[in-house]
């Protein structure tokens, strides 16, 4: 609801954040900033109001918990 990924024209999560180490003991509804690299982040070109090669935080929220 709302946000930088939200919208047709937004930019694509980066990596990190589908590395399960990102979240790791995180609970349901629980929250952490993670401060990413450029290399892990959006890298050497950036992407739109992200400056290329600069560290990217990002505020996240644990909504729900599925299991594979």
């Amino acid at each position: 609801s709302g946000g930088l990924y939200s919208g047709q024209d937004a930019p694509k999560p980066p990596f990190a954040l589908y590395f399960k180490e990102s979240f790791a003991g995180m609970r349901q509804g629980g929250t952490r900033t993670l401060l990413l690299p450029p290399d892990i982040g959006y890298g050497a070109n950036g992407y739109r109001e992200i400056p290329p090669g600069r560290n990217f935080m990002v505020d996240v929220e644990l909504l729900d918990v599925t299991r594979a």
